[in-house]
């Protein structure tokens, strides 16, 4: 009986694999036409220059179904001077895979469909698999293309995090500073990181604190949570601050 299970087990997981691979294969085979190259960890990339690469990834789970595999595309366009700064003064550890240029920017691609919303591909029945494969591929080409070519435009990029175009949370608050910095704009770099640092101290409301204050009457104590983003965001302005502070004085900027 033990042995059943496991050799149905590992049938599945074949089953899996093969069709994975044939979704790869098909989609490889539609966005080459358009200058994409499949790359590591089945990322699809087209390298506009030495700065900025056009990125398509996915996310995969199986939500527990045997037989079956859900494929999130997310589509992204990376700067690779933007990353690395980001990086350094977020003083990240080196990525486990220093070939693979993560985006800069992203989104998964059925916020971009006319649904606006999470989107999945299902593969289970291994017959459908060419007709899902390109669906997605085409609502890739027709929803995902336009958005990498629009933001591949740094002026539309720099502008759609100005007026929050994008759902990316504190991120934003590392990435307009870092291209008004190498736009030459550093007092405009400065004013985005104290608008973000006074958001991020607005952990809690004033009704907040009033509901605060009734509690401890009580027990004579007022505990305020510790204010973990904005402490984790000071290392990245100290570290942003001290680089201009390091151009300024000696002309350096850092690698």
């Amino acid at each position: 009986m033990l042995t059943q299970i496991i050799e149905l087990h590992l049938y599945a997981i074949e089953l899996k694999l093969k069709s994975y691979e044939r979704v790869m294969l098909l989609l490889e085979e539609k966005l080459l036409e358009f200058g994409f190259e499949k790359k590591m960890l089945n990322t699809f990339v087209r390298q506009l220059d030495d700065n900025r690469i056009q990125n398509i990834g996915f996310t995969f789970a199986n939500c527990g179904q045997k037989y079956s595999f859900y494929l999130n595309p997310v589509i992204g366009v990376a700067y690779k001077n933007v990353n690395r700064l980001a990086a350094q003064l977020n003083n990240a550890l080196p990525f486990k895979y220093p070939e693979y240029v993560y985006a800069t920017i992203s989104t998964p691609l059925g916020y971009l469909m006319p649904e606006n919303t999470f989107k999945e591909w299902k593969f289970s029945n291994p017959e459908d698999v060419e007709k899902e494969a390109n669906s997605m591929a085409d609502a890739i080409i027709e929803y995902g293309l336009p958005y990498l070519n629009e933001f591949s435009d740094e002026d539309n990029l720099v502008y759609g995090l100005e007026c929050d175009k994008f759902h990316i949370g504190e991120v934003k608050y590392d990435l307009l500073p870092i291209f008004y910095y190498l736009r030459g704009n550093n007092e405009r770099a400065l004013q985005c990181i104290e608008n973000a640092i006074k958001i991020l101290g607005q952990v809690h409301s004033q009704e907040d604190y009033e509901i605060l204050e009734r509690l401890a009457a009580d027990n004579g104590e007022l505990y305020v949570e510790d204010n973990k983003s904005l402490n984790a965001y000071m290392i990245f302005v100290e570290n942003f601050k001290r680089m201009i502070g390091m151009k300024s004085c000696k002309g350096e900027v850092l690698q």
